[in-house]
């Protein structure tokens, strides 16, 4: 669906369609056979969480970059749905031992995102 937003026209990701984008997004971290049968982006996208925070405690960043750039895309790109995906993605991204270290590597939005979501989380 395009939004005209007066200035480019800018493509918006629906949740019915972001499965294939989380699927593709990291070369070495493939859905399953299962993952394609029934897809759940929350489900999919917490594994891949783990699986970024595996691959940095080894000293691999590569996946955190791809899983950044990843994140970026769906909070400028997506509809309200994946927004929420988005922040679920940083809350569960919080209990990961090497979070921050992914987090450097965020793109400016998603960096506003998990800076809010920092706050939220220890004035409770």
């Amino acid at each position: 669906m395009l939004v005209n937003t007066g200035i480019l026209p800018i493509m918006t990701i629906e949740y019915a369609d972001v499965f294939p984008i989380l699927a593709a997004a990291l070369p070495d971290f493939k859905a399953s056979e299962l993952d394609w049968q029934e897809p759940l982006p929350y489900i999919f996208l917490g594994q891949m969480q783990d699986f970024v925070c595996q691959k940095a405690r080894s000293g691999s960043f590569i996946e955190s970059d791809q899983f950044s750039s990843l994140l970026e895309k769906l909070a400028l790109e997506g509809d309200n749905n994946v927004q929420d995906l988005v922040l679920d993605g940083l809350d569960g991204l919080l209990d990961c031992d090497l979070g921050n270290l992914v987090a450097a590597r965020f793109g400016p939005r998603v960096r506003q995102l998990w800076v809010e979501r920092n706050n939220l989380r220890q004035n409770f």
